[in-house]
């Protein structure tokens, strides 16, 4: 999925996941984003490989 539409939606989850792993007053948890059903099938529905994902 590389239309331009999913690339600004990712890069879009992407900044979102930045504004708020760098804002303290949020949590002290670090937040990730999943975007893409190709990304679940191409973990072959193994949850260490799907976390291993380069976002």
């Amino acid at each position: 999925m590389t239309t331009q539409e999913v690339l600004d939606k990712r890069a879009a989850a992407r900044r979102w996941a930045n504004n708020v792993n760098a804002d303290l007053a949020v949590s002290p948890d670090t937040w990730h984003y999943l975007l893409s059903e190709a990304d679940i099938a191409s973990s072959h529905a193994s949850w260490p490989a799907l976390k291993d994902i380069d976002p």
